[in-house]
């Protein structure tokens, strides 16, 4: 009788038995981690405590310049219990997993864009942002954050990205001056050459002196808030490519063509932020009176700077294409091959969403490499 009582006991206790054994064998064990468990910062695998209201997908590097990396994402679940995104980067996933030492914190401080589920000027859903003032040539491992309106976060996987070494060379395109036959679109007053407190000269853009943007005969009241207007410089030559008759010059080449990258330095006033749409270099025989369409190489990607703070925006010229039907193509090192069948670069311009009593400073337009 007690023999069977113990056997009644055992086949009583085993389905209980066997759910500790379950449960023992995921909780505290390393990601990734089944259904009804997330991986923790020490990438353990724990029970749910929270569900997210609002996820991400795809969390991705697209690019990187010595000094900035590019992200991407899907964003998913409900806009209503949305807050905020985070982007985490650290030089170590120890350091990552802990948000300690090496580990940076960007937000809608630093990237206005990710206080918002949308864009301000746009339908389009936040899905990018950059991570700037980077030390070249490192690895930098990253996660994606969004938090809900109960504080419950989702974290992305983590990724890695390197970026390349610290440049060696660059060309100027603008820096204290504009170059010789080039002019500034729109034309002064509204974009124009100015004195920087600083120092030297820089391009300022008073969006209220823009007929385009505030139309003198329009009531001020009744003129739209912001306004789109590529900021150009044009009319230039600027032979950037290697020439083997003049060795000494400062020039790309196919092999440093790879980790170049356009830089300029932009500060903004203004009450609200400003959402860039794309940068562009443009080439040509001339690009008077205006570029030609077919020679338009832009980024397309949106992202924001935050006011009052002097921001260095970098972008790989590898990302740049051009989209116009028929001549739909990436922007290439043979673009530029004066050598070649390639042609001079006689245009820039960064574009965006303007308050219409914010003025702009652009300065230290350059190509490192």
């Amino acid at each position: 009788m007690i023999a069977a009582s113990r056997r009644w006991a055992v086949l009583v206790l085993a389905p209980w038995l066997g759910a500790c054994v379950i449960d023992a064998s995921i909780d505290g064990k390393g990601c990734p981690c089944a259904d009804g468990y997330i991986c923790n910062a020490a990438d353990m695998c724990v029970r749910k405590t929270c569900d997210p209201g609002v996820v991400a997908s795809s969390f991705a590097p697209a690019w990187a310049t010595s000094h900035s990396i590019g992200w991407t994402w899907k964003p998913g679940a409900s806009e209503d219990l949305f807050v905020r995104y985070e982007v985490w980067v650290a030089e170590t996933k120890e350091d990552l997993a802990a948000r300690t030492g090496t580990a940076r914190r960007f937000g809608k401080e630093e990237n206005p864009e990710l206080g918002g589920y949308r864009l301000r000027v746009a339908t389009d859903l936040v899905s990018s942002t950059i991570t700037r003032g980077l030390e070249g040539g490192t690895t930098y491992f990253a996660q994606l954050i969004a938090v809900d309106v109960r504080d419950c976060e989702f974290a992305s996987e983590r990724v890695q990205r390197s970026t390349p070494p610290e440049p060696q060379s660059s060309i100027d395109l603008f820096k204290d001056g504009l170059p010789a036959g080039a002019e500034t679109g729109p034309a002064p007053p509204a974009y124009q050459v100015a004195d920087d407190p600083a120092g030297g000269m820089h391009l300022v853009f008073d969006v209220y002196a823009d007929d385009e943007c505030v139309p003198d005969e329009m009531d001020f009241n009744d003129v739209k808030a912001t306004c789109g207007q590529p900021l150009r410089v044009r009319g230039f030559s600027a032979d950037v490519s290697h020439d083997p008759s003049n060795p000494a010059k400062e020039a790309l080449e196919p092999g440093t063509f790879v980790d170049a990258y356009l830089a300029m330095e932009v500060d903004i006033d203004a009450v609200v932020p400003s959402y860039f749409s794309w940068l562009w270099l443009a080439n040509g025989a001339s690009c008077l009176p205006a570029e030609n369409p077919d020679h338009i190489f832009r980024y397309d990607g949106a992202f924001t700077i935050p006011n009052g703070k002097p921001t260095t925006i970098e972008l790989p010229l590898s990302v740049l294409e051009n989209v116009e039907p028929g001549s739909a193509r990436p922007f290439s090192y043979d673009e530029i091959d004066a050598q070649g069948s390639g042609s001079a670069l006689c245009s820039f311009a960064l574009g965006g969403s303007w308050h219409k009593l914010g003025v702009v400073h652009v300065d230290d337009v350059a190509i490192w490499f």
